[in-house]
């Protein structure tokens, strides 16, 4: 318990910041994420079978996370948004998005900040996604969802795996 407590706080304290999480101690982060992040996603998936996919070599436990400080907030204007991923994974295609979440009742959908996908050749752990990248700057008050997805088939969306995490920037 103490091990979740002490990633939660550096990883709330490396948002903060605005610095990279990364160099945080995270060789317990996939098993305090499942335990802490309610936005992981298992390898699992909806529909059929992957086939021969990106995805059709995933450990059973294969678990993709998007990060988020526990309250969600954040005190920079170009935060370095951060995921994780519990194994390898060797050329496959990740959407990254970043949009001001809709005011609830609203039908006005705001455009996405960052939308992208990239094609990645990753080792398992925190991954890093720096805003300043983009030129993309939060709004203060304003609450953000950003989503990371694995990609399994792009003719078929539901057997993607994905995450998502809301952000809202606050006054220190």
């Amino acid at each position: 318990m103490i091990n979740i407590k002490l990633a939660s706080f550096n990883l709330a304290m490396g948002f903060a910041l605005g610095t990279s999480a990364s160099t945080l101690v995270f060789s317990q982060s996939v098993q305090a994420q499942s335990e802490t992040e309610q936005t992981c996603q298992k390898g699992t998936s909806r529909g059929v079978s992957r086939g021969n996919s990106p995805c059709s070599n995933l450990d059973k436990n294969f678990l993709l996370c998007a990060l988020t400080p526990d309250d969600g907030k954040v005190h920079t204007e170009q935060p370095t948004l951060q995921w994780s991923i519990s194994q390898d994974i060797r050329s496959a295609q990740f959407e990254l998005t970043l949009r001001p979440v809709a005011a609830l009742g609203s039908f006005d959908f705001p455009d996405s900040l960052i939308d992208e996908t990239k094609t990645l050749s990753i080792k398992k752990g925190v991954q890093s996604l720096s805003l300043k990248d983009y030129d993309v700057k939060l709004v203060t008050g304003t609450e953000y969802m950003w989503s990371v997805s694995l990609v399994c088939d792009p003719n078929n969306p539901s057997l993607n795996i994905f995450s998502t995490g809301k952000v809202k920037r606050v006054t220190p």
